[in-house]
């Protein structure tokens, strides 16, 4: 178990001890006074919060998901500046490199396969690959799910562009990245031929893994280093900025990959993103059908 962790930062002393005091109390099984009578809460965590409903629709999207548990809210002990949840069993994915090829792959299938979902289903994401928000419990198998602070929505007209150069990236079609990225004005079209190569040698780079139908070994890749050696060209030679939606996207992005990689995970990945593809196009299909 994982104890509750509290922020100090903003907080004044009053708010700090009392918080503690509140944990205390309930870990031990002592009856809150804002509960009705008979109700107990057990080890709660306090963590942020920015709305008591910030955990709310990832645990109503991902309600058919057997393998990730959100954490529900205890309402009555929440506030403006406090959200109680129940506390999850288990311990963040820092410490799960010692665990077996076979769970660590599980582990990474699924927070892969989760980001594809958010962004590609949902269009909702939780944008912080923070190890300490994914808890791993070696009992049930399961990993929680926790700070929803950094969660945004994406407009369709984005993703509609951005996993098409996805797509170009997984068909290795250097012409067709280019032309995409120019669609989602990740370019002007007027760049030199030196920022041109190193922007489709980057995506190229990042979309190695749901290019290959072998199993994609994270642990032996060099994914950071080339992206780093491309960032000087890339700085230097840029015209516009990118797509806002990118930053908090690739964030996330580079950290489940960054995951993937510290548990040394092998997966084959590119049926997970051809079904995430189809899947989406087949719902694009459904939404216009059922307008029209």
């Amino acid at each position: 178990m994982c104890g509750p962790c509290l922020p100090l930062e903003g907080w004044d002393w009053c708010e700090w001890a009392l918080a503690r005091l509140t944990v205390a109390l309930l870990v031990r099984g002592a009856q809150s006074p804002s509960l009705p009578a008979g109700q107990r809460v057990s080890q709660p965590s306090l963590l942020p919060l920015t709305s008591v409903t910030d955990a709310v629709p990832h645990r109503e999207l991902l309600v058919d998901e057997p393998y990730f548990n959100v954490p529900s809210v205890i309402k009555e002990l929440s506030s403006k500046r406090v959200l109680t949840t129940e506390l999850v069993p288990g311990f963040p994915l820092d410490k799960a490199e010692a665990l077996d090829q076979e769970t660590r792959n599980e582990i990474c299938a699924n927070i892969l396969r989760l980001c594809l979902r958010e962004l590609f289903e949902f269009q909702y994401m939780q944008t912080d690959p923070n190890w300490s928000n994914f808890f791993f419990d070696p009992v049930s198998r399961k990993v929680s799910l926790l700070d929803f602070g950094a969660t945004r929505e994406f407009d369709k007209t984005f993703t509609d562009k951005y996993i098409e150069v996805i797509r170009s990236a997984a068909d290795q079609d250097r012409e067709a990245v280019l032309n995409k990225s120019i669609q989602l004005k990740f370019l002007t079209g007027f760049e030199t031929k030196v920022m041109k190569e190193a922007h489709i040698e980057a995506v190229m780079i990042l979309g190695e893994a749901f290019s290959s139908s072998e199993p994609f070994d994270f642990g032996s890749q060099t994914t950071t280093w080339r992206i780093h050696d491309i960032l000087p060209i890339m700085l230097h030679h840029r015209l516009t900025p990118p797509p806002e939606e990118t930053y908090s996207l690739h964030r996330k992005m580079a950290g489940t990959f960054l995951i993937c990689s510290k548990l040394r995970a092998c997966l084959p990945c590119q049926p997970m993103f051809e079904e995430a593809y189809n899947q989406y196009w087949r719902r694009s299909r459904g939404q216009r059908e059922a307008g029209g």
